[in-house]
């Protein structure tokens, strides 16, 4: 099983939705940072949220969270497949 990419964040951002500093992060991608438009999940209020130009959070755009929505819903039906297969 593949490991995720971790990291403690210098910055520590913190979320519009719950005012909690994020200060770390976790990827799928290898050597994969946050960067300006990343997509990112509270870890405390499960708010979706976007690293800005200077990499402060703000709320996803509706179309950002529809967009990562069908990302999820299509690697989980993947992983479903591949369950289903062994």
């Amino acid at each position: 099983m593949k490991r995720l990419n971790t990291g403690q964040l210098i910055e520590k951002p913190v979320c519009p939705t719950c005012h909690k500093k994020l200060d770390g992060f976790a990827s799928h991608l290898t050597d994969h940072w946050p960067s300006p438009g990343a997509v990112t999940i509270c870890a405390y209020c499960r708010q979706v949220l976007q690293f800005t130009n200077d990499m402060a959070l703000r709320l996803a755009d509706p179309e950002v969270i529809e967009q990562v929505m069908l990302e999820v819903s299509h690697m989980q039906g993947v992983l479903n497949a591949m369950d289903k297969r062994q």
